[in-house]
């Protein structure tokens, strides 16, 4: 439960001080609450191994489109990704 709210915590307070630097929003409201609904279902242990998958994925799928990348990625579907692509290493 406290890993959860760590990782929460941290993500909220990225999206917070883009925000609060840039005054535009760079992450979504939900991303920071699902990353903690991820850390609860899969444990603290694959969390930097998610957030590495998740964000390797969207630099993959942006140097891939090239010019037609989109301006927006869409993080919580590379977490999801993420997290199932680590599950099962993370498994005892």
């Amino acid at each position: 439960l406290a890993a959860s709210a760590i990782a929460f915590a941290l993500l909220e307070g990225m999206r917070r001080y883009y925000r609060h630097i840039r005054n535009v929003e760079g992450m979504g409201e939900g991303d920071p609450k699902l990353i903690g609904a991820i850390t609860l279902w899969t444990g603290p242990y694959l969390l930097p191994a998610i957030l590495l998958l998740a964000s390797g994925g969207g630099l993959i799928w942006y140097l891939l489109a090239g010019k037609r990348a989109p301006e927006r990625f869409p993080l919580g579907a590379l977490m999801l990704l993420g997290a199932l692509a680590a599950l099962p290493f993370g498994l005892n």
